[in-house]
């Protein structure tokens, strides 16, 4: 990472010290090569971006204001690296993966902006693959398969605003709320929020999250907007070279007739030297539902230094029922209703600075 450290003093008559501020310029690069198939009807070698984690480039910052108080920034955004195009949600190169600022303190922070949510905060903690898109199997829990009406589970939020407790303490809380920002037929439409409560005690963390999202948006309200809601715990144990972790969830929409979806993902991770092997599989279930998922991923990290790994990646979808999840994040499809598994084995770079 390349700091830039900026501090100046106002000459001439009353001159007056200016705050100590620095800006960090940082990123990743990841690109992999990859084979993906949905039974007999897709088939596909591709170069794509994020098999480890996302390209992306950021800018972050903070400046102290004297009594414990500091002003924050960050702004990030993704960048498809095969193509050089942006990627969240793209083609234009835009901060879309975060863009905020805020206040700091001994009281904790408050943020204003586009933001993680404390829902993708909590499930990432004890995922090794980080919930990455292209093969996490945590990214299930954004599957809406037999629930017509469930809102995805969000990992952003556009126009919110956190709270966070400090980060120093055993237990830290925080809640986040987003206006849809409609005039109407409905002022709630598109609203959300979330929160999060985590303890940590040596090796040990445990989390509970939950969110709720109304339907619509401000460019398209409406009248009376759905709710839909999730609950998440997650644990996660490290001790020395040896990491395991689970995740449990639900997710419900207030739509007559449709059904909750239960979600349950299991982690393991062991490092060895400059290798790791990592290990995460989630079970997705719809109550009075045949169209469950499942999904496995193995994986494989070689640290060349402490910015370059090469790794390898290996993922399993498999559909029950007449239900047809696709693994998105990689452009694997799976024909709808079909029942159809899909897989994807890739092996890639990353650099970060």
């Amino acid at each position: 990472m390349r700091k830039v450290l900026i501090a100046g003093l106002l000459g001439g008559l009353g001159a007056t010290a200016f705050a100590q501020s620095n800006v960090t310029m940082y990123g990743l690069a990841d690109a992999y090569v990859g084979y993906g198939k949905s039974a007999n009807t897709f088939k596909q070698t591709r170069v794509g971006e994020g098999g480890y984690a996302a390209s992306q480039l950021g800018f972050r910052g903070t400046e102290d204001l004297g009594g414990g108080l500091k002003a924050n920034f960050n702004v990030e955004m993704g960048i498809s690296l095969d193509t050089g195009n942006g990627n969240i949600p793209g083609p234009n190169l835009a901060f879309t993966r975060q863009s905020w600022v805020g206040l700091s303190g001994n009281w904790g922070a408050v943020t204003f902006g586009r933001q993680y949510t404390p829902l993708f905060r909590l499930t990432w903690r004890p995922d090794p693959f980080g919930v990455n898109t292209v093969f996490s199997p945590v990214t299930l829990w954004a599957q809406t398969d037999a629930q017509a009406g469930l809102l995805a589970w969000a990992a952003r939020s556009d126009n919110a605003l956190m709270y966070t407790s400090p980060s120093n303490l055993p237990i830290v809380g925080s809640l986040m709320y987003a206006p849809g920002e409609s005039s109407g037929p409905s002022s709630r439409s598109g609203d959300y929020l979330g929160g999060s409560l985590t303890w940590s005690s040596g090796p040990l963390w445990l989390g509970y999250g939950f969110q709720q999202r109304r339907s619509g948006t401000a460019a398209a309200p409406v009248a009376v907007p759905s709710k839909s809601t999730s609950h998440a715990v997650a644990v996660n144990y490290q001790v020395d070279a040896f990491r395991v972790g689970a995740s449990y969830g639900q997710q419900d929409v207030d739509i007559t007739g449709i059904q909750k979806a239960t979600l349950l993902s299991l982690h393991g991770q062991v490092n060895f030297g400059r290798h790791q092997v990592l290990a995460t599989a989630t079970l997705r279930n719809v109550a009075d539902s045949p169209r469950d998922q499942q999904q496995l991923t193995l994986g494989y990290n070689y640290d060349l230094s402490k910015r370059t790994s090469l790794y390898g990646r290996i993922t399993q979808l498999r559909n029950k029922g007449n239900a047809g999840a696709s693994l998105a994040g990689a452009g694997v499809t799976v024909a709808p209703n079909s029942g159809n598994s899909a897989s994807l084995i890739g092996v890639g770079m990353i650099h970060r600075f």
